[in-house]
């Protein structure tokens, strides 16, 4: 999120700045439907439903 704010800072605000170095993120907007939708299976069905969904999708969780 900090390089979303430093990019809107820059927009917004450039005689602010001299340079600006944001490491991994790019200046481009980017959908975040797919993520809101993932978070709200938890928020709607519980923290199951949401672990449940996040080993089907993402794979298991796993301590090191």
């Amino acid at each position: 999120m900090g390089g979303w704010i430093g990019f809107g800072a820059a927009l917004y605000n450039p005689e602010r700045f001299h340079s600006l170095i944001i490491g991994r993120q790019h200046p481009y907007a980017q959908s975040l439907d797919e993520l809101r939708e993932f978070l709200r299976t938890g928020i709607i069905n519980g923290h199951r439903a949401f672990i449940a969904q996040w080993d089907r999708d993402i794979g298991p969780l796993t301590l090191k």
